[in-house]
């Protein structure tokens, strides 16, 4: 992996071999969407496999951002993360606040939805303010994570959800 340079941005992330040819571009966008990744091998012997693994690879320590709104599908998701994979930490920040009654947001998987952030550890209510859990928790498969959002009324309410795995 020494060959290969990698350039990070909110758009797109590109991988390329010094001196083999074009880069490989990666777009990134919302899980499920049409251009959640569109490769262009360009290399020969190169796979789109190969390349996404790579990806993976290069952020299995990185933090992750996740935007949310009071209308927003639930659940959403939020990430995969690969087999064997940690969860070190889980960050809420609320940007503007839920105008609901005990509006709640939870981050959990399929089978706990709030394996990774319990719903009484966050108030929606409460704008400009971070709330932190840190759940350490490792995935024995590729899993969904999932953003949990029961408004109750509300109008308004946004924020981001931050991961940070290891």
């Amino acid at each position: 992996m020494s060959d290969i340079m990698h350039r990070e941005s909110n758009e797109h992330q590109i991988l390329q071999r010094e001196a083999i040819g074009p880069p490989i571009i990666v777009y990134s966008g919302a899980a499920g969407s049409a251009n959640q990744i569109a490769i262009t091998p360009s290399i020969p012997g190169l796979s789109a496999t190969s390349v996404y693994d790579a990806i993976l690879e290069l952020n299995d320590e990185s933090d992750y951002s996740f935007p949310f709104s009071f209308g927003d599908a639930s659940p959403s998701t939020i990430l995969m993360v690969k087999a064997n994979q940690l969860v070190r930490t889980v960050t809420i920040t609320i940007l503007v606040p839920f105008n609901g009654t005990n509006s709640q947001l939870s981050v959990g998987d399929a089978g706990d939805d709030e394996r990774l952030f319990p719903t009484g550890s966050v108030d929606p209510a409460d704008a400009n303010t971070e709330w932190e859990y840190n759940p350490s928790h490792r995935y024995g498969a590729s899993t969904a994570i999932l953003l949990f959002i029961v408004p109750n009324g509300a109008t308004q309410g946004s924020g981001v959800v931050h991961i940070k795995r290891g």
